[in-house]
């Protein structure tokens, strides 16, 4: 009880000489201004389980104001910290604005209940965090311009990764989610230029999912899904190894360096532009799709080959303006009417396609300028033609059957038809 106390008392090393602190088991809490003026610490080891931090808040104050009266304030050549036990709550903007002339890694060995929002915030000769446990909460812009950040590790499973939680951590190379997954809330890797590889290796809940400034949802999982990985330039290689319920839309938008999707569990729901505008993504495998939303993969221009064991819902031009130039639905897929999957090819380099027997309706745009596209074979029988469905395409002959009963406005215009049979 008595080291209990000690601990509670803030600034206890301020100013100090110290090179290596080591906070017995007994100690649960850090305070304020804790360290600040520890000019020659290089390592903090804290053995016990901390309940919770504090860092001295000036209201209106910022960035730079942390940095002058945080907790770790002028520690510039602290290379290390280890918290070897777990971690209720690791408080808000505790490391926000801290400089270090070396580079530091943050290593939690045990459990972490809370990291608080802007906990390290422009964390400036921050180069490495892990995490060997569970994390329940990564609070908003936990991360945030921390721009000398380049690893981060999660071994356990992680609960919520939230609003921009590593927004314009412009060095960040490589992420990896080694346990389970559960939520991703939108903006959180925005803007990671350098970013390289992201890996799941557990089942991954939802991509778009949680809570903005702060703010909690009384109503369960509230829809948010865009931007989650957005304008990581850098990003070649993403995997997940399991099951993900939700990829939120434009999740992965404008990752012109992406090159490889891996899937190898089931999808509940791809949503429209997760992966739009991802001008070097060449190959997708896929197994269980069960949607896969509006312009899932628009104007990925490098994409030629896509592999899936099923898809059972296609939205509208999923693959418009890609470079694919074979596909095949699957065989017991249906359409039913011109405004089903509109435009899904519109604009790729289809060479030749097979309509499987359920679908009875070519839908609008469905082809359209596919100028590749010479033969269509269609098993079952067509009941509609949608509007421009072939325009621009090869196609120099089209048969009639009995069955058609609607060919709508320009559905074969700007084709090379020589023949038409009826």
């Amino acid at each position: 009880e008595f080291r209990r106390v000690l601990f509670r008392s803030a600034g206890l090393f301020m100013n100090s000489g110290v090179e290596e602190v080591t906070l017995p088991a007994g100690v649960t809490v850090l305070t304020a201004q804790m360290f600040s003026g520890a000019v020659n610490l290089k390592k903090l080891t804290v053995l016990g389980n901390l309940t919770t931090t504090f860092t001295t808040y000036y209201p209106g104050y910022s960035t730079e104001s942390y940095r002058s009266y945080g907790t770790f304030y002028g520690n510039e050549l602290l290379e290390e910290i280890v918290f070897a036990g777990s971690t209720t709550s690791l408080g808000a903007n505790l490391f926000r604005g801290m400089h270090t002339s070396v580079p530091t890694t943050i290593t939690f060995k045990g459990d972490v209940g809370s990291i608080g929002y802007y906990a390290f915030n422009a964390f400036d000769g921050l180069k490495s965090v892990t995490f060997e446990g569970d994390v329940a909460t990564l609070d908003y812009s936990t991360f945030e311009a921390c721009e000398t950040i380049e690893n981060v590790d999660f071994n356990g499973d992680v609960g919520l990764v939230n609003y921009r939680a590593l927004y314009g951590a412009e060095n960040l190379k490589e992420v990896n989610f080694n346990g389970a997954l559960n939520q991703v809330s939108y903006y959180a890797f925005y803007n990671c230029h350098s970013l390289e590889k992201v890996t799941f290796k557990g089942k991954v809940g939802t991509f778009g999912m949680g809570t903005a400034q702060g703010q909690r949802f009384s109503t369960g999982p509230t829809y948010m899904g865009y931007h989650i990985f957005t304008n990581c330039r850098s990003l070649e290689s993403v995997t997940f190894e399991q099951d993900v319920d939700t990829i939120g839309a434009c999740a992965f938008f404008n990752c012109r360096g992406l090159v490889e999707l891996n899937f190898f569990g089931d999808i509940s729901r791809i949503d429209p532009y997760a992966f739009a505008f991802d001008t070097t993504l060449e190959s997708v495998d896929f197994n269980n799709v069960f949607t896969l939303g509006d312009y899932a993969f628009y104007n990925d221009a490098a994409l030629e080959r896509v592999t899936y064991e099923n898809i059972l819902t296609y939205g509208s031009y999923v693959f418009a303006e890609t470079s694919l130039k074979a596909y095949e639905l699957p065989e017991d897929y249906t359409i039913g009417n011109v405004f089903d999957s509109e435009g899904l090819f519109y604009n790729s380099n289809l060479e030749s396609f097979v309509l499987p027997k359920g679908v009875t309706a070519v839908p609008n745009y469905f082809f359209a300028g596919c100028a590749n596209l010479a033969n269509v074979t269609v098993l079952g029988e067509l009941v509609e033609v949608g509007e421009q469905a072939f325009y621009g395409t090869a196609i120099t002959d089209f048969t009639l059957g009995d069955s058609l009963e609607a060919v709508d406005r320009a559905a074969l215009a700007g084709s090379p038809i020589t023949e038409v049979e009826v």
